[in-house]
């Protein structure tokens, strides 16, 4: 009888972890720091599915030929395929990019093989899901509380895990080479959960609450 593998492997006791080409880095690192932000987002987006009621998870959401359990399905699937590209430091003319190369013997070059990423298509399906809620929400002049049903305020959360997940893209993007689409994939994606936050509470007749800056008490 085979024995299963082991999950755990000791490897990581040393404050290092591994990616794809071989590397070991530290777990405090840019790279790191943006993986596990995506991973978190992931996980959220997961959480944020469970929580929706049936009825609304096959529905199609305001003004798009999408149904919610497509759209955060795609979206995972996208993450997933952000997080392998950035878990490959890209090579230029044979060389690892600082601060990468020390990690890598430096007789040998890893070996590369064609990854999934982010793509213009992937960006122009966001935009066209935005661009969707957008025309059948009503106005906003101000900022709204981010409350509502449970999976309105679930996803604001998720929305404000993507913000910091783009952040620490664009830390990461301060010194190494990533793809630029990642960026902006991110960027789109706060805008299409703050969107999808207020579809999910609209269709449960959640009232938004605004938030007027002249109406604070004064004390």
């Amino acid at each position: 009888m085979t024995r299963p593998k082991r999950i755990y492997t000791r490897s990581g006791d040393a404050m290092t972890t591994g990616i794809l080409g071989g590397f070991r880095l530290t777990k405090h690192s840019a790279r790191i720091e943006a993986l596990g932000s995506l991973d978190e987002l992931n996980s959220f987006l997961g959480f944020l599915f469970a929580l929706t009621p049936a009825r609304l998870q096959g529905s199609k959401i305001h003004g798009t030929a999408r149904t919610f359990a497509g759209i955060i399905e795609r979206i995972q699937r996208d993450l997933f395929a952000m997080g392998a590209e950035l878990s490959h430091p890209l090579i230029r003319n044979g060389t690892i990019p600082h601060p990468l190369r020390r990690h890598y013997p430096k007789d040998s070059v890893p070996r590369t093989k064609k990854l999934p990423s982010i793509t213009h298509e992937d960006i122009h399906r966001l935009e066209e899901t935005i661009d969707a809620l957008q025309a059948k929400l009503p106005a906003l002049d101000h900022f709204i509380l981010p409350r509502g049903n449970p999976v309105g305020a679930i996803s604001q959360v998720v929305r404000a895990i993507s913000r910091r997940a783009e952040r620490r893209a664009v830390q990461l993007a301060m010194h190494s080479k990533i793809n630029p689409l990642t960026l902006a994939y991110l960027n789109r994606l706060s805008d299409l959960l703050f969107l999808l936050a207020r579809a999910l509470n609209l269709k449960d007749k959640e009232a938004e609450i605004l938030w007027i800056a002249e109406d604070r008490p004064n004390h």
